[in-house]
Parts: C-alpha cells; structure tokens; sequence
C-alpha cells in the first residue's frame, strides 16, 4: 500500500510540473468618452494586467489606424484623433503576453454636435438675464449658435452669435445679460462669461427667446403669449417682477424665484395673462394682424408684414391689385413666418437685389404696378374681406390706372409708418421702413376703400 501511495503522489508531482497554470490577461478600468465635439481628440485609458508574463504587444487602432500608446505601469494611454461631426469611430485595443495569451477589448466615439441638448432654461425680465443650460454629457460649441430675442435683427429683434471659442460645457449654465445689465451678483456669478444681447427684455411685454442652431433651426424656445394675435412688444397684464420664467423638471414653465447659473427652484404660480408657449403654432385663421408695409410702383413690389409672435397660413388669402384686377392667391404651402415680411414682385419683374432679397420667395402677381397711376392694394382673407389697404388718391376716385393729376416719386415708395400712417421714405424691401421723407400729396392716399 505505501509502495502504490509513493507511486501516486510522485506521479502528482510530476503532472503538476508538467502542467501550465493558465494566468489571465486582463484589460480593465478602461476610460474613453463615447461622444465628443467634431475635432477633438479623445484619450483612452487602460489597465493590462499580466502578473507573471510579460505584455509583449499592445495594440490601440482607430478604424484601423495604429494610434501611439504609452504605459505607465499597468496603465496605457492613447490619443484618438478627433474626427469630422457625424463620424462614428470603432476603437480596438488588442494585446499579447509573452505566454502567447491574447485579449481584445472594443468600442465606438461618436463626434457629434448635438444642439438638441441646449435647452433655455430661465428667463428673467426683471434681472434682465437669460440662462441656458447643457443637459448632455458632451461639451458644445456654440459656433454659429444664436440666442435671438423677438426673431433676430431682420425682424427688428436681437441676437447673440457664437463664435468658435465660446463653448458650453457638459452638464452647465450659462448667463446672457441684456441691455449691458450686470448687478454685481449676476456680474461675478460663475455662470456668467462675458455673454450679452444689445438690447433689453421686459416681463412687462410679449416676448420671445429662442435657441437657433447654424442651420437656422429653433432648438429651443419660450414665447410669453398664448393667443396667435399677440405682438412683440405688446403690454401684459400679468407682471410678476419677483419671480423669473422658469422651465421645471417635467419641461413645462412657471413662475418660480430667481436661481441664475443653477438648477431652478420649486414651481410658485402659473404664468398668467397670458400664459406662454414652447412651440410656433400656425395661425390659420387670425389675419387681422396682417399689414400692408410698402409699396413701390417704381421697382415693382409689395411688402407685408406679420408683426404677431406666430407665422400666420396664407391659404386663401389674397394680394389684390386695384379691386383683382390682378392677384396672388396663398396656398396651403404658403405662410409668413412670426415677425416676418414677404414681398410680391409684379409683372415678374426680378432685379438682382429683390431675387436674392430673403423676404422674397417668388410670390408673384402678373401685371404691374405704377407710382405715376391711380392705385389700390389689399390683403384680402378667405372670406372676402380686407384686412389692410392701401389707394394712392383722394375722394372722389377716379378710375384705377388713371394718370391724370398724378404726381410721381420716381425716388421713394409708399411706406408705412410707426404710427400707421403712410408717407414717402427710401426703400427698405425685407425690412423695417425708414424714416418719412415727404408727404404723399397730389393726390393723397387712403387706407380704407370709400
């Protein structure tokens, strides 16, 4: 028995020298961001742990290209280079023992601007500040981003524009002050970088504030109005200067108390009189905003303008010269955006300046128009009634078209002023009007047919 227990454990000691302990490669604790901003490098990280052998070989490719490592003891370092917006990269780290043992680990960074993670965040018409916030987990650059009050310039808003250094990070506030307003709480608050609109805001009025990514597109954006008539500028009767307009947790606003450069505070009250709205609902059938704006009988156009905080459908509506003798009749495609202006052009007449004027999107009407005749211009609604005219002439009319007694500025158009009267000023199609430069006289005008 001694002799078979001998045999046995000499025979155990002989497989075990035999034998191989098999010793794990392992890659651990790998740090790498999946998401980044277009062009920015990306650093890997990693712990190889190979007790007993040595790592031969460690290989970090991106798509397939070999990317430098350096090691640090059991941590290795890589450099992904950043690549274009939209690219979606496959990383591998691939490595090899002096014991022949291999192991691979894999994954993908996606460059990406992703705009939709900027989201408004507080609006406070007291402090005059607006705050913005960054949800993702990614830094933005807000290159071509604009903050814009009431449309931007071109609707006689305001703006801010990003540029190439200005930058947002993942999880952050950031403060735009208006009018150059800086207390000294929100001037040295962290969340304040220098960000600021040239002109003012007010809880006192209908406003909008929206985030434009530089396509153009509304990321973002809180209107204090609810009724598709209400116009920028407009008075409110519901004030709360002790309270900002705040987004809560659930996306929806309320009145809540200051908090800029941090997370909002509990709802306080309902924004009332009037509410608001995230979004710009087309108005269908609220045409009553409408306005003729200018009228040039020299190059040939019509300007109208949507001065509501909504863009307004034109299906139906009609631009009517002298009573329809000639018109343009809206589709269901066609609408003129909140705060906008449009133009008409007559008789297909295009000089490069209006063919390339963004007010205009080759709405046309087939005949033409004259500052040497007697005229009439209308907005007309669906139903046939006119919502803003324009007769150059006096009572009792003549014919339209006639030339008799006709002054002619060959210079300025019929434009419309501030206060809702007409007189002759330089032309500004796409645009605000300019200031009145004469009476319109000999004959006169009318806004209403008699």
């Amino acid at each position: 028995m001694k002799n078979i227990l001998l045999t046995l454990t000499t025979l155990s000691i002989v497989l075990a020298a035999c034998m191989k302990i098999e010793e794990p490669l392992i890659i651990e604790n790998i740090e790498v961001q999946t998401f980044s901003m277009p062009n920015a490098d990306v650093t890997l990280t990693a712990a190889i742990i190979s007790k007993t052998h040595k790592v031969t070989s460690a290989v970090l490719t991106l798509n397939e290209q070999e990317i430098t490592l350096t090691k640090n003891g059991d941590i290795y370092t890589g450099v992904l280079p950043g690549q274009n917006n939209g690219v979606v990269a496959t990383w591998t780290l691939s490595v090899i023992n002096s014991e022949g043992r291999k192991s691979q680990r894999t994954g993908t960074v996606t460059w990406i601007l992703d705009y939709t993670k900027l989201v408004l965040n507080e609006i406070s018409g007291e402090h005059k500040f607006v705050e913005i916030h960054n949800s993702g987990e990614v830094d933005i650059n807000l290159e071509g981003v604009r903050l814009q009050r009431n449309h931007g310039p071109a609707f006689g808003g305001s703006e801010w524009v990003g540029t190439a250094t200005d930058i947002i990070p993942a999880g952050a506030y950031r403060l735009f002050l208006f009018n150059s307003f800086t207390p000294a709480d929100l001037a040295t608050n962290p969340a304040y970088v220098g960000w600021t609109v040239n002109s003012g805001i007010s809880d006192q009025q209908i406003l909008k504030i929206a985030i434009v990514d530089p396509t153009g597109v509304e990321i973002d954006l809180f209107i204090r109005g609810d009724v598709t008539t209400s116009v920028f500028g407009e008075s409110v009767s519901g004030r709360e200067r002790n309270y900002s307009y705040s987004r809560m947790a659930d996306g929806t606003w309320a009145n809540a108390l200051p908090t800029p450069g941090a997370a909002n505070g509990a709802k306080e009250k309902d924004i009332e009189n009037p509410g608001y709205s995230t979004t710009s609902p087309v108005a269908t059938f609220h045409y009553s905003r409408l306005i003729l704006n200018e009228v040039s009988g020299n190059n040939k156009f019509v300007e109208i303008y949507n001065p509501t905080a909504f863009p307004v459908s034109l299906n139906g509506v009609k631009l009517q010269r002298n009573g329809g003798a000639s018109e343009w009749v809206g589709t269901a495609a066609d609408l003129i955006p909140a705060g906008a202006y449009r133009l008409f052009l007559f008789n297909a007449y295009t000089p490069e300046d209006l063919a390339t004027n963004p007010a205009y999107v080759s709405w046309t009407v087939g005949s033409g128009i004259s500052s040497g005749q007697i005229l009439k211009v209308a907005i007309v609604d669906p139903t046939g009634t006119e919502v803003s005219t324009f007769i150059r002439g006096d009572v009792p009319l003549p014919a339209w078209g006639a030339t008799a007694g006709v002054t002619q500025n060959l210079t300025d158009t019929y434009s419309r002023m501030s206060d809702g009267t007409w007189a002759f000023a330089a032309p500004t199609p796409g645009a605000a009007n300019g200031p009145k430069l004469s009476e319109i006289t000999s004959p006169g005008y009318l806004t209403a047919q008699p």
